[in-house]
């Protein structure tokens, strides 16, 4: 049992690690001033940033 507490902690510190630097990684993103995109291997848009959405004319949501 003590094991898997603590399996859970360290899951859950990953968890919280990952969250933080994914939210760094958007911001660092956001804030350049040239259009970024982000596609899959299937060839689909799967992210870009605002300065993009100006370019493209359309909103991420779309």
């Amino acid at each position: 049992m003590a094991e898997l507490l603590a399996s859970k902690i360290s899951e859950m510190a990953m968890m919280k690690q990952w969250k933080g630097m994914t939210e760094k990684l958007q911001t660092i993103i956001e804030s350049i001033h040239e259009g970024i995109i982000a596609i899959d291997e299937s060839g689909i848009l799967t992210h870009c940033n605002h300065t993009d959405e100006l370019l493209l004319k359309r909103t991420k949501d779309k």
